[in-house]
């Protein structure tokens, strides 16, 4: 005779939370970026392409941002970001070139949500500095040299973003400071944003060929829905089982966590 399991619901959830944990695993952060390339052994590191040298480590900022600085020696010299101490993960596809007269501190930075490389020679470090800045991880407001608000053009197309859902609902202001510092920053008066809702995202762009700063801010959500199917639907609420369509099913998105989840009482089957 066949025992049925005495809370299944209970193994609903338990599914459905390793779901949950599983999605976690495949975007953790990760624990480490390394600057590689042929300028290492300039460094400190006993040799060049060493993903695994601590000495060329950036260091995590907040929000995903990665920072380090280095001096670099005169020459021409080619790079890249390597994650976790190996070659699994690498950004840019190709090396990115990187030429100094003379000996010059040069800030790198990797932007794990966008995957953008960025340093202080070959690129512009706009930061969106403001009154929302505590609230993303920093010391204080209005601070340039905190890049957890840095801004980045992945596509290479000129205009640079910086994406959140994690400042509070609340009036601010803010500006783009340049190269981490007042000395340049747009525009000339502070831009307000209003954030109706928490987990609301607001998106922050700043155009370098016309030095516009805009933002925008939406609603919650990733723009798509999660929905659980299979031959329990019916059980759930839904009209016919597998039934991707089936409001009754769907997960719901924490803005918090970036997770999707949800509770079912699912009968003994």
């Amino acid at each position: 005779m066949q025992r049925k399991p005495r809370f299944p619901w209970q193994i609903a959830s338990v599914s459905l939370l390793l779901l949950t944990l599983f999605s976690y695993v495949a975007w953790a952060a990760p624990a480490s970026v390394t600057l590689v390339g042929d300028l290492q052994s300039e460094l400190g590191c006993p040799g060049d392409w060493q993903p695994e040298c601590a000495a060329t480590h950036l260091t995590e900022m907040g929000n995903d941002v990665w920072r380090g600085e280095f001096t670099v020696p005169a020459g021409n010299w080619e790079y890249k970001n390597a994650l976790d101490d190996a070659w699994t993960e690498s950004y840019p596809a190709a090396n990115k070139a990187l030429s100094v007269a003379a000996d010059t501190a040069v800030r790198f930075y990797f932007d794990d949500k966008t995957k953008a490389v960025v340093d202080s020679v070959n690129d512009a470090v706009p930061v969106a500095a403001g009154s929302f800045q505590s609230e993303l991880g920093c010391a204080g407001d209005w601070q340039p040299e905190c890049v957890n608000s840095l801004l980045t053009d992945a596509d290479g197309d000129g205009v640079y973003s910086f994406v959140t859902t994690a400042v509070p609902a609340g009036a601010y202001e803010f500006k783009v400071a340049m190269d981490e510092g007042w000395a340049v920053s747009y525009p000339a008066s502070n831009v307000p944003v209003t954030v109706p809702a928490d987990g609301d995202q607001v998106t922050i762009t700043w155009d370098s060929a016309t030095t516009d700063v805009t933002v925008d801010v939406t609603t919650a959500g990733p723009g798509y829905s999660v929905a659980l199917v299979g031959d329990l639907q019916t059980e759930v609420g839904c009209t016919a089982d597998w039934d991707p369509a089936c409001a009754a099913s769907e997960l719901g998105f924490d803005a918090e966590d970036d997770v999707w989840q949800a509770v079912f009482a699912i009968p003994a089957g």
